[in-house]
């Protein structure tokens, strides 16, 4: 399973020093897809007669991982998705509460902000007319992050990071803070969106997610008219326990 998702035939160059963000670059799609098509021409060459019931399991739910990943193509992510340029999240986890980082992670968190304003200009360079829901979703994400970083972040830099990477963290982090708010300013004011339901899959593919992927027996329309009776069936109940 690791060769298939990380190894063989995953498709995705390594990261290095000069590109962080192989899973960003503008082929990043099509060679996950390819990697994917592979995959699964290998997975559909295996003899699963003698699988145990939990195996097949384990194939089955490989496989829709594949085949969701050479359809997805077509969903141009790369261009349309601009969250996924926002690669600092992961800190804000890392931070949340009382919990205080380890050396190991203070370190592991320099690399993610010296690495953050890569990922954001190629956001700049490859976004294409996001959904309009989508762009104001990253704008709102990336102005929690800004506060994050300014606020939150610099005071347990200050208190907690080791010594001797505390100026380098304070440093990356008035950078970032700079990198994430010109990508939000971009993103309100430069990026040209797209139709106003260009976020919409469509029928024809959620039905073949439903099918497909999730192994579902039920089209959207029967989906959601599964999901009201079992609200309604909640509500009753509920309604007799409070009786």
């Amino acid at each position: 399973v690791d060769d298939y998702f990380s190894g063989t035939f995953s498709g995705r160059q390594r990261e290095s020093a000069a590109q962080p963000f192989p899973g960003l670059i503008e082929q990043a799609d099509s060679l996950r897809s390819e990697g994917a098509a592979r995959a699964l021409r290998e997975l559909r060459s295996i003899d699963t007669a003698g699988f145990s019931t939990d195996n097949r399991i384990d194939w089955l739910q490989l496989e829709a991982t594949l085949k969701r990943e050479i359809r997805d193509v077509s969903l141009q992510r790369i261009r349309k998705n601009p969250g996924q340029y926002l690669t600092v999240g992961g800190i804000y986890w890392q931070m949340a509460g009382e919990r205080v980082p380890t050396a190991i992670e203070w370190s592991e968190i320099l690399k993610t902000l010296e690495n953050a304003p890569i990922a954001l200009a190629l956001g700049r360079k490859q976004l294409q007319q996001p959904p309009p829901l989508w762009i104001l979703l990253a704008v709102n994400t990336t102005a929690r992050y800004e506060e994050f970083l300014h606020r939150l972040y610099v005071q347990k830099a200050t208190l907690n990071s080791p010594d001797s990477l505390k100026q380098r963290l304070l440093q990356v982090g008035k950078r970032s803070v700079k990198a994430l708010a010109d990508f939000r300013v971009f993103l309100r004011d430069t990026l040209r969106p797209g139709p106003e339901n260009s976020w919409m899959v469509g029928k024809e593919y959620y039905d073949w997610l439903l099918k497909e992927v999730h192994l579902l027996p039920y089209t959207a329309e029967e989906m959601i008219e599964e999901g009201k009776r079992v609200h309604a069936d909640t509500k009753e109940k509920l309604k007799a326990i409070a009786r």
